[in-house]
């Protein structure tokens, strides 16, 4: 019973040990993640967030005027808040992601020159993918809806935003 009691006891502590190693590690990771999503995004992401949706909202011309103006008021600080809540998660996938060493040697990365000057590109390159992705998810369910009312009768009210593509 002594044997067994003091096996239990090695085990609790094995296992506290090894709690307590993680948690380390899970704070290291994350204040690591938390750096590198900073320094990654440039330091005026806010600032470009809404230079690009003041761009957009230029080419509002949809909307009546009092519409307009009350999205290009609200708009902007909106998409500033998404934005920021979005890298705020992001932390979090880094930080599950990555391991120490790997967080640490990104974050060495982009506090280089060429890391800086690369991520000075990121938001832009992210906006154009972004283009790129929409387009093609457009063009995959204007093909599909076009296949699927070739296929059954879909009448004049089809899902996609025109005409089905024949």
């Amino acid at each position: 019973m002594r044997y067994f009691l003091a096996a239990l006891a090695a085990l609790f502590l094995f296992q506290a040990t090894a709690a307590s190693a993680q948690d380390a590690d899970s704070a290291r990771r994350g204040e690591l993640a938390r750096r590198l999503v900073t320094i990654s995004q440039g330091g005026n992401m806010s600032k470009m967030v809404e230079k690009q949706v003041a761009t957009e909202l230029e080419e509002l011309t949809d909307l009546e005027d009092d519409e307009a103006a009350w999205m290009r008021e609200n708009m902007p600080r909106m998409a500033v808040r998404m934005a920021e809540d979005i890298l705020r998660q992001m932390t979090d996938v880094y930080a599950e992601t990555f391991t120490v060493e790997e967080l640490q040697a990104q974050v060495e990365f982009y506090e280089s020159p060429m890391g800086r000057q690369i991520a000075g590109k990121s938001f832009d390159l992210g906006v154009a993918s972004g283009e790129v992705i929409l387009r093609a998810q457009e063009t995959f369910v204007e093909g599909l809806m076009a296949k699927y009312c070739r296929e059954f009768d879909c009448g004049t009210a089809t899902p996609t935003r025109g005409a089905a593509k024949p």
